[in-house]
């Protein structure tokens, strides 16, 4: 219970950052990845980890799409995944699995979420050794697995939210801040000196920016008063 209040109460990036590296260290792994994207791209909106510098600067492409793991992370429902040495035998792909290991990564957990029927979570630990054994192994997955689903759903509206307000101009972000101190359109309209079709006009460009879920300029603004907390 207290991991899922805890989940609840983060408010950043950083705050989900730190809750990931936390769960990971209790779980006695050495490294965690956040993927936050949607099904139809390979490439996520936003990724948080606290992989070594070294593998960062020799990470490709080619890599990533001959790992094993991403192959089966990219299925239309991928089940949880245990991962070692044997599968990137089993793939013929013992040459990445050497990079991996190179770097400190021999071994993980791998928990993709389908959070809607686009967008998908993936919590990855990892660790500089072997996968413990049998039942110890299912007991800490299936734990892994509560905790995905936890930070999922918190994870990818702070994401989300995160994104959106980076995207907004100065102008953009005072609209959507009378938004959230309760002004009306026709207030907005005073308060700026604009018409009220040039308000909703600009509200309309908002929300575009924020997504294919937020329909209204309340909606819009929520989602930038997350990131004001």
């Amino acid at each position: 219970m207290n991991m899922i209040l805890e989940v609840a109460q983060a408010r950043s990036s950083n705050e989900v950052s730190a809750l990931a590296a936390n769960f990971c260290s209790r779980l006695e792994f050495d490294n965690f990845v956040v993927a936050v994207g949607t099904s139809d791209s390979d490439v996520p909106s936003c990724v948080l980890h606290n992989l070594p510098d070294s593998w960062l600067a020799i990470a490709t492409d080619e890599i990533r799409h001959r790992d094993p793991i991403f192959r089966l992370l990219r299925q239309s429902r991928p089940p949880p995944i245990a991962w070692s040495r044997p599968l990137f035998a089993l793939t013929d792909t013992l040459d990445i699995w050497d990079l991996f290991a190179e770097h400190g990564m021999r071994s993980g957990f791998d928990i993709p979420i389908s959070t809607s029927s686009t967008n998908r979570f993936v919590l990855s630990l990892i660790r500089d050794g072997e996968l413990p054994k049998r039942f110890e192994m299912a007991e800490k997955l299936a734990k892994a697995a509560t905790f995905a689903h936890c930070l999922s759903a918190v994870a990818m509206d702070i994401i989300q939210a995160e994104l959106f307000a980076d995207r907004l101009s100065p102008v953009q972000r005072r609209l959507l801040q009378y938004c959230l101190d309760g002004l009306s359109i026709e207030d907005i309209a005073d308060e700026t000196a604009l018409t009220i079709r040039a308000v909703k006009q600009r509200f309309t460009t908002i929300c575009r920016l924020a997504g294919d879920s937020v329909q209204t300029p309340m909606a819009a603004a929520t989602l930038y008063g997350r990131t004001q907390k």
